[in-house]
């Protein structure tokens, strides 16, 4: 869509000019081999720029084009104001865009090229590092531990084989010498008159008396 006021007079400044998009906007009197170029401005859903003040000293018909659309408005004559004063207007041509393309162009080549070699990490030292075992990376880059926790504990391993009988220790303390042994003594030490009588007491007692009163 291109839109401008029903009627514009010879010697005007600062037409508006509005249309659907950003696209750049190309002016140019009839019969003229090359277009003005304006970039509109935002307000709100429309853009605005407005028709080179230059194109307006003359009462010729302008055409305006934009997004494959043209639209020719025409130029009212009338006897130049005693008050007119001429403002340029910001405008672009082929020639002024090719100048502003060679000269990005050069910064691009005076660009420095070289190789660039990130350095290692270290803790004195701002540089790259590799993602090792129980880290993660998200898309983002974000590094995480994940698997930093202490687990749960594991199941008792098998038992290992024997090992190697150890050295032999050194020889024990020597003991104390014991008491000479003693022989018993028949008559003394066993069979004496009180082991006879309780003999005879346990046998009377299990077996009855004999009859002749001897065993």
């Amino acid at each position: 869509m291109i839109n401008v006021q029903d009627k514009i007079y010879q010697w005007s400044v600062d037409v508006p000019v509005y249309v659907d998009s950003d696209e750049t906007v190309q002016f140019a009197q009839v019969g003229a081999e090359e277009t003005l170029i304006v970039e509109p401005q935002a307000y709100g859903e429309i853009f605005v720029c407005t028709i080179p003040n230059v194109l307006l000293q003359e009462a010729k018909d302008i055409f305006i084009y934009c997004e494959g659309e043209s639209e020719r408005v025409s130029i009212i004559y009338r006897a130049k104001p005693d008050d007119y004063v001429y403002t340029e207007t910001e405008v672009k041509d082929y020639d002024a865009l090719a100048a502003q393309l060679e000269e990005l162009q050069e910064q691009v080549d005076a660009i420095d090229g070289s190789f660039y070699e990130l350095p290692v990490a270290s803790q004195a030292t701002l540089g790259g590092i590799k993602v090792g075992e129980n880290l993660t990376i998200a898309e983002d880059g974000t590094l995480a531990a994940p698997y930093s926790a202490k687990g749960d504990k594991g199941d008792k391993g098998d038992k290992g084989e024997p090992g190697e009988p150890g050295a032999d220790g050194a020889p024990g303390k020597d003991g104390v010498d014991g008491q000479d042994g003693y022989t018993p003594q028949r008559g003394v030490d066993y069979w004496t008159d009180a082991d006879v009588a309780a003999i005879h007491s346990y046998i009377d007692t299990q077996l009855g008396v004999i009859e002749n009163g001897a065993y």
